[in-house]
Formats: structure tokens, C-alpha cells, sequence
């Protein structure tokens, strides 16, 4: 397969030399500046001999759990983002146009869809006996 590489990829990546020093039982890295990630957490992935950090974002269940709790103070904003909710799924599908889309008449494009496939030309004709019989040594064929 002779797949293209992408330009980017082919790019130098930017690197800093940075420090690496002892916080408590554990080792921390300076991260520089211009390469600061805006999250509390990162996965720290090792791949041979590097260490490649990513930022870890939350998860849904993580953003659900750290919402605040329903009471009176705050049922209002609630109730207000539930009817938000409800009426987008009371508004009605979107309407398509299939021609535009497919270039043709969806009718027919539904009729060759649905159509019986027609059987190989070689369906219907038979093939010629394959002998079963085993041949041994000195018999005579008929």
C-alpha cells in the first residue's frame, strides 16, 4: 500500500530542553511556558524509551458528577433547561431533499435498489460429471 504521508507530519515537532526535579517520593518536569497545557491532570504515556504527556480531559460521568445538586435555590435554572431540551425533541425531522442529494429520482433510486438481482449467465447450465471411481493398478478402464 503506498500511502501518502501528510506535509504535516513530516514537520519538525518544537522541543525544550526542560528540569526535572524530586517533589516528595516522585519526580516532577518544569513544563516551559509555550508548552503550558490548561488542565489539572495529564496521561503520561511510555513508548520505548520516551515518555510522550498529554492532556487528560474529563469524561461525561465526570462532568455529571461535579454538578450541582437540584434543590429549591436552584430549580428554576433547571426547569428552564429542561423545557430547552424538550422542545428540541419535540421539533419536527429535518426535511431532505433526496434529489439534490443522489442526483436522480429517489423513486428510482429506491426501485433499482429493491429490484431481484439478476442470476450469472453460468447459473442455469450444468456442468459436466466429475468420475468418482477410483483408479488402481492393472484395472482395466471400459
Amino acid at each position: 500500500m503506498n500511502a501518502r504521508i501528510p506535509a504535516s507530519a513530516l514537520q519538525p515537532t518544537a522541543s525544550k530542553v526542560a528540569s526535572v526535579f524530586t517533589s516528595g517520593n516522585s519526580q516532577a518536569v518544569r513544563i516551559p511556558k509555550e508548552f503550558q497545557i490548561k488542565t489539572k491532570q495529564v496521561k503520561i504515556i511510555q513508548r520505548g524509551g520516551d515518555l510522550v504527556i498529554r492532556p487528560k480531559y474529563r469524561t461525561g460521568a465526570e462532568v455529571l458528577a461535579n454538578l450541582p445538586p437540584i434543590d429549591a435555590a436552584n430549580l428554576h435554572e433547571w426547569e428552564a433547561f429542561d423545557q430547552t431540551i424538550r422542545a428540541l425533541r419535540d421539533e419536527p425531522a429535518q426535511e431532505r431533499d433526496w434529489n439534490t442529494l443522489f442526483g436522480e429520482d429517489e423513486s428510482k433510486t429506491l426501485a433499482k435498489s429493491r429490484a431481484p438481482k439478476k442470476p450469472p449467465p453460468s447459473a442455469g447450465k450444468s456442468l459436466a460429471p466429475v468420475s468418482t471411481a477410483r483408479k488402481t493398478k492393472g484395472a482395466k478402464t471400459p
